[in-house]
């Protein structure tokens, strides 16, 4: 080819791409609380009626990011001495959802870092046995180290991460007074201790050349577990609080950190976990409502309609249904669609006991005033409630696509 008609091809090549600009690339963010997600059951042979069910449930999503939540960071020796692995257990989980080719981020999270042994030099690991509450960390919650630890599958390169776990509450709230506050057993709180109770994440992907902050974050729950001086609403309040101030430089606190900043104006993200609290939340100690309804009046909160993410375990017949988990995109990002997958239960009971469950659904016990009931429940509903006390909820959504320098040389 002559060097005239290699200048042609060049500018033909400059001006369709003026013609023809790249187009937005659309995202599908898959979220989950998978309730003690641990390495036993990662590890169970044959996979295990949780993990089964989990399973069959994010097969319905073909994701570009997976966000996950109470995942045990796997430690060795935790919560036995049979357990030797360090880090692995999202690695494993990707490989169990047929994801190999996925990248993952997995940080270990305050919870349980305080947590006593048993004798034998083992963890208790059912947290709702007085044993394990005895034993447990009443700082940072959690049966043994790592428990309730958060992280994420994605399918882009990663380019940096930016983890917060040893930020100081006083730190950042200057005005905290930790006097009002005392543990379950009347011990005053230590005045180092950390905002978070599990971390703060903030994950930089490439995509096409964007670059995508995935902001991760699990907030303590806003309530109190029979402790009158928990300092569990303020701490809430106050990690939400943080997110606010990260994602749009501004919240109700006056915030000065020597080492951290918030996001520059202007870049693409998504902020995703269980927060805890509920939106519309009028209980005045449920400040942390307040914040998101801030952070929703800032970015783009994608709820379908006001719903929710969280009904308990197990099949009940009037079970309390709570919106704690929430996807938060930057206002320069477009929604598509999205939801949250929670089947009806379509509750019915049997008329006779000969009755068997009619076609998609299955027989189930439930609870009602402290006896147990035949009923027969929609067949999807009940393997959400085999998969988790929280629903999955997704959302998809472009990125705009990087500009082109079309200018003519």
């Amino acid at each position: 080819m002559s060097a005239p008609q290699w200048t042609i091809s060049v500018l033909l090549i400059f001006s369709f791409a003026s013609v023809y600009p790249a187009k937005a690339k659309m995202i599908t963010l898959v979220h989950y609380n998978i309730k003690e997600l641990d390495s036993t059951k990662l590890r169970s042979t044959p996979m295990c009626l949780q993990l089964t069910s989990v399973k069959n449930i994010i097969k319905k999503w073909d994701f570009d990011i997976l966000s996950v939540n109470e995942m045990q960071f796997d430690l060795p020796g935790v919560p036995s001495p049979r357990y030797s692995s360090r880090g692995e257990n999202m690695h494993l989980f990707a490989n169990l959802l047929e994801k190999a080719e996925f990248k993952d981020t997995f940080h270990p999270a305050n919870t349980g870092g305080n947590a006593k042994k048993r004798p034998d030099g083992t963890y208790a690991t059912n947290p709702n046995t007085p044993e394990a509450q005895t034993l447990a960390d009443q700082v940072n919650f959690g049966s043994f180290p790592a428990q309730y630890s958060t992280g994420a599958l994605f399918r882009f390169p990663q380019k940096r991460i930016i983890e917060i776990h040893d930020l100081k509450w006083k730190d950042f709230n200057k005005n905290l007074d930790l006097s009002n506050f005392k543990e379950p057993n009347g011990t005053p709180l230590p005045t180092d201790m950390p905002l978070f109770d599990k971390n703060f994440s903030d994950v930089v992907l490439d995509v096409d050349g964007q670059e995508l902050h995935l902001i991760l974050l699990h907030t303590v729950p806003s309530y109190h577990f029979g402790n009158m001086a928990s300092p569990n609403f303020q701490r809430n309040a106050d990690q939400l609080r943080f997110l606010e101030w990260y994602l749009t430089g501004q919240t109700d606190l006056t915030v000065n950190l020597a080492d951290i900043t918030p996001l520059p104006q202007g870049s693409y993200a998504v902020a995703v976990g269980d927060f805890n609290v509920g939106l519309s939340s009028t209980d005045p100690r449920q400040v942390g409502a307040q914040v998101l309804s801030r952070l929703a009046k800032k970015w783009i909160l994608w709820m379908p309609n006001p719903d929710y993410t969280n009904d308990g375990d197990g099949v009940r017949v009037k079970p309390m249904q709570l919106l704690l988990d929430f996807i938060f995109l930057s206002p320069n990002l477009t929604k598509i669609q999205g939801g949250i997958y929670h089947p009806e239960a379509n509750l019915t009971f049997p008329h006779s006991p000969t009755e068997i469950a009619p076609s998609g659904m299955v027989e189930v016990l439930v609870k009602e005033q402290n006896n147990e009931r035949r009923a027969f429940v929609n067949a999807d509903y009940l393997e959400c409630k085999n998969g988790s006390d929280h629903y999955p909820l997704w959302a998809s959504f472009e990125i705009p696509p990087k500009k082109i320098n079309d200018k003519k040389k």
